[in-house]
């Protein structure tokens, strides 16, 4: 069978398109590496989507924050350390690509497994200080601070 120039021509069209579409892919890749590390730079710069932080009202009363997120990575907890007011829900958000343990140093809760992509929440009640660490990696350690939600 003999190919005529039409055919190695087309052969040829198709070659380009795959490549095309191969650079377009490899593209859209780096756009989104570009936008998950602009992402995650705003959350360590504190602007966790989804959290609401203490207001003051009437100048006197402080409104309690409702939602902390906080997102677990392969090297540690962003963000590292938080302050929030008593009746704050904490909700860690597993993003390390494998399941975690985390637990409490004061026994707030007991040892929660979070496989990759799920979150686990606790509502902080009481005033202090509390450690939050990994079990897998026990130096990842996140500080909470609770202060009262009276004045």
């Amino acid at each position: 069978m003999r190919k005529t120039m039409s055919d190695i021509q087309s052969g040829s069209v198709d070659v380009i398109l795959i490549i095309i579409i191969g650079i377009l892919v490899v593209i859209m890749a780096v756009l989104l590496i570009i936008l998950f590390q602009r992402n995650m730079q705003k959350k360590s710069e504190g602007q966790t989507p989804g959290t609401t932080h203490s207001a003051q009202k009437d100048g006197n009363t402080k409104v309690p924050d409702i939602r902390q997120r906080v997102v677990v990575l392969k090297n540690g907890f962003l963000p590292l350390n938080i302050a929030v007011t008593e009746g704050t829900q904490v909700i860690w958000t597993n993003s390390s690509g494998a399941a975690i343990d985390i637990k409490s140093d004061k026994n707030l809760f007991q040892q929660q497994h979070i496989e990759n992509n799920m979150s686990y929440s606790f509502t902080f009640q009481k005033p202090g200080v509390f450690t939050i660490s990994t079990v897998q990696s026990p130096s990842h350690v996140q500080h909470i601070s609770v202060s009262s939600s009276t004045p």
